[in-house]
């Protein structure tokens, strides 16, 4: 293969993260993705060092988007509205990018963040825009005064639980296969919604 000129490192990491989309990390390989763009492999290792890295720059690109898709639910004037409108689009992208969404929580190593706190974990600037939105309606007197830091992770731990479950096909259960899973969500959120009312 006679290699073309070399690609940004941007449009290889979107090649890549559309592979993940479409058919899971598990398909991805320096290799196939070179095939993919038409590269020789050495091109793609002048960007990224192994697979593993790779992989690690999609989940961290997968959180940006998440961030993207939520942000501006969050910063809705109606704290309550933002609430749920936050969590609907965060489910929403869940359960549209499934493979993503596992390589970013279910494969991707965060153990090298966490021994450098110099370095932002992934998800923190997401784990921000929602503490900021809990702390909002908390001085807002909107909902109960709860720690934001503290229901932050109460609420991810529920959503991403409900996003998992649904992704592992758990919900609907199978006692009600044909419960729409759209009212289901819609109960959810509004229940996390009434558990913080003042």
């Amino acid at each position: 293969m006679v290699d073309q000129p070399e690609l940004p490192r941007e449009k290889i990491l979107a090649e890549a993260t559309q592979m993940v989309i479409e058919d899971g990390a598990d398909a991805v390989t320096i290799r196939s993705l070179a095939r993919r763009l038409g590269l020789a492999p050495a091109t793609i290792y002048s960007h990224f060092r192994s697979k593993n890295e790779l992989l690690g720059q999609i989940a961290l690109h997968g959180f940006e988007q998440l961030l993207c898709t939520t942000r501006e639910a969050t910063e809705l004037a109606d704290v309550r509205q933002a609430m749920a409108e936050g969590g609907r689009r965060y489910l929403d992208f869940a359960l549209a990018h499934p493979t993503l969404y596992k390589l970013m929580f279910d494969e991707f190593d965060i153990g090298p963040y966490r021994d450098d706190p110099a370095v932002l974990v992934p998800g923190r600037a997401l784990f921000d825009v929602y503490r900021d939105l809990y702390a909002r309606g908390v001085a807002a007197g909107c909902i109960r005064a709860v720690d934001p830091d503290v229901q932050t992770l109460l609420s991810w731990s529920a959503i991403h639980g409900f996003a998992m479950l649904v992704l592992s096909g758990r919900l609907p259960p199978p006692r009600m296969p044909m419960a729409d899973l759209t009212a289901i969500r819609e109960g959810f959120l509004g229940f996390l919604e009434d558990a913080l009312r003042p």
